[in-house]
């Protein structure tokens, strides 16, 4: 199959969008669309220091690449990558010329003593849109309006509106290496619990989810959307109040 954009042969074909991308245009189109939500949240400021969460999975090399090649050269950005794997955090360091700092995991690590103003999640398409198809099933409205804003330091995720299977093809097209590979199935605030029925649910929430988008690819889509409108209401209401 052809790309849809150039004579090139294509290496993907997304269902949401009715597109076959090459690699060029595939790698524009991934880009373009992580910075389009950087730009949209605000989530970039002069000064910024960022712990970048470096978990293993495709999306999180994705995620530390693209924030390397969009801000790394800026002098006033500072970047951290924070992963359990020194041998790997390493090579990351000495790849993009960026600090490392090994911990046992993300949310063990202390941001406030290196001076960090933001934490970047490599959360993807798949991981919100099921944290918001769980979140509608189980009536919990608060926890879709305190996404990514629930810790005093605010979270960043480029790729939340990228599907996860593309984050790992954006990987394999440019040599991104993962040291090892794990899958990022949920963000970093979905409610935990010991009783098997809350273990279980978000599992029947997926399969569920999953089926249906089967038959209709943009569900995952419109469900993100439907959380950022959700939460943009929200703030328009807090403005009101306010004035």
């Amino acid at each position: 199959m052809k790309c849809s954009k150039c004579a090139c042969d294509a290496v993907i074909t997304q269902r949401y969008s009715g597109m076959s991308l090459c690699p060029l245009h595939f790698t524009e189109d991934f880009e373009s669309r992580a910075k389009k939500a950087i730009r949209k949240h605000g989530w970039l400021s002069p000064n910024d220091c960022i712990a970048v969460d470096c978990d293993g999975s495709f999306a999180a090399a994705a995620h530390l690449h693209l924030l390397a090649k969009f801000f790394g050269k800026r002098p006033d950005i500072r970047l951290i990558a924070v992963g359990d794997d020194e041998d790997t955090l390493k090579k990351v360091a000495d790849r993009y010329g960026i600090e490392y700092r090994t911990c046992t995991s993300f949310s063990a690590f202390n941001p406030g003593k290196y001076g960090c103003t933001k934490l970047a999640i490599p959360a993807t398409l798949d991981s919100e849109a099921e944290f918001v198809f769980e979140c509608i099933l189980s009536g919990d409205s608060d926890a879709l309006l305190c996404r990514g804003r629930s810790s005093e330091i605010p979270h960043i995720m480029p790729l939340m509106n990228i599907p996860a299977t593309e984050a790992e093809l954006y990987c394999r097209i440019h040599g991104i290496e993962t040291g090892h590979e794990t899958v990022y199935e949920t963000g970093p605030e979905i409610r935990e619990s010991g009783t098997d029925a809350d273990t279980e649910f978000p599992k029947l929430a997926k399969e569920l989810l999953d089926e249906y988008t089967e038959e209709h690819p943009a569900a995952k889509y419109a469900l993100v959307n439907l959380m950022e409108e959700f939460q943009s209401a929200e703030g328009r209401d807090d403005s009101e109040r306010e004035s």
